[in-house]
């Protein structure tokens, strides 16, 4: 995850799978750039496919920017 954003504990962002499943990566706490690991679906759902990520910042008068964000899937789908 990489934001330019001077208060990111403003930010709710969620990563919702190809099964519409969704889980939270940030709830409008601190972050720090490095990796974040969370837990969408079931672990057995299918991974194939359109993820989306969903980046609400909650609190006018702030801005910033999403500049990029990758993912790293573990799953027990082959």
């Amino acid at each position: 995850l990489h934001l330019d954003h001077p208060r990111p504990e403003d930010l709710l962002i969620e990563l919702e799978d190809p099964n519409g499943q969704v889980g939270t990566i940030l709830d409008h706490e601190p972050w720090r750039p490095g990796p974040l690991v969370a837990q969408v679906g079931s672990g057995d759902d299918q991974v194939n496919g359109l993820w989306t990520l969903h980046v609400r910042d909650t609190v006018r008068g702030e801005t910033g920017s999403l500049t990029g964000w990758s993912l790293y899937l573990l799953s027990r789908w082959d």
